[in-house]
């Protein structure tokens, strides 16, 4: 009786070969986990070394200063881990210096990805005024909160929105509020400027003009203040310095197919000799761009030109 119940009885699974089996399925069954877990740690390391390469590529691109590959490079980056901040906002870069409305996609991304980030939202606001898309800029504001509303980086935009409805007071009131909050930021100064330039107040009047001509040579805020220059000497009828103007724009870096169109007109009022050959290659240029097409053919039918 003691022999019997001293050993091992028949039914004990470490000895049965249905036992036997079933550690061996349980080990083969870790190994393959194991093996998952490692490949799966050992993928994920490699991604995050193909993304750092991509934007230590992208921005030694950058520093060379070739914004189209290195949009590329960024972009393979973002591919790879699209909730990088840092890449999103490296792409932001990239596309709003190449004038790529793409970047509205990722400042939006921005302001998903950070909530609650006021200075997101208004850049945003800022972006969408840049495209044209004013609709967006309203929206986007109206997102903004009350701390946020009191910095000069809001009155800014805020300005911009009120100027483009042709809100002129309200928009004098914002980028007042702006200079002073910032009273060293050169840029909001020019923007009320701009906007009273057209005041009937003529020490105001003055005083700005007086600001817009010291600026119309800064690279950083000479269309604002060209634009707002020319706007005035067209409303004055002050022909010699409109033209003057209109070509320091249209010849400017930032000058837009509009700003062009305003040189052509003046050209063609005063019937300069130039007038033709700046008609072709503005009619060489539109050929890329629908909206310019449009606008060309529309001066063109205007004035009844036939070539």
């Amino acid at each position: 009786m003691a022999a019997q119940t001293s050993g091992s009885t028949p039914t004990d699974t470490n000895t049965t070969p249905a036992g036997r089996g079933l550690k061996w399925w349980l080990f083969r069954v870790a190994i393959l986990a194991a093996l998952v877990l490692v490949g799966a740690l050992g993928w994920r390391q490699f991604r995050e070394f193909r993304e750092h390469r991509m934007v230590d590529r992208a921005r030694a691109l950058i520093a060379q200063k070739d914004y189209s590959q290195a949009m590329i490079s960024a972009r393979r980056a973002l591919q790879l881990n699209p909730r990088d901040v840092a890449v999103v906002r490296m792409m932001v870069d990239l596309a709003e210096s190449a004038k790529n409305k793409e970047a509205l996609q990722f400042r939006r991304l921005l302001v998903e990805m950070e909530p609650g980030s006021s200075a997101n939202i208004i850049a945003l606001a800022d972006c969408a005024l840049r495209f044209d898309e004013a609709a967006l800029a309203e929206q986007a504001l109206a997102g903004v909160d009350e701390s946020g509303r009191k910095t000069a980086a809001f009155h800014g935009v805020a300005g911009r929105l009120a100027q483009i409805s042709n809100k002129i007071p309200e928009a004098e009131a914002h980028f007042s509020e702006a200079v002073k909050l910032e009273p060293e930021n050169s840029r909001y100064r020019v923007l009320l400027a701009a906007a009273r330039i057209h005041t009937n107040k003529l020490e105001q009047r003055t005083e700005s003009q007086r600001i817009l001509e010291k600026f119309v040579t800064d690279p950083t805020l000479r269309s604002i203040a060209s634009r707002a220059l020319l706007d005035e000497f067209l409303g004055q009828k002050d022909w010699e310095q409109a033209v003057k103007l209109a070509k320091q724009v249209q010849e400017s870096p930032e000058a837009t197919f509009g700003d062009r169109m305003v040189y052509l007109g003046l050209l063609r009022r005063f019937q300069r000799p130039e007038f033709h050959g700046y008609l072709l290659t503005l009619q060489e240029m539109a050929a890329t761009n629908p909206d310019d097409a449009a606008t060309h053919q529309a001066f063109r039918r205007k004035y009844g030109l036939k070539f």
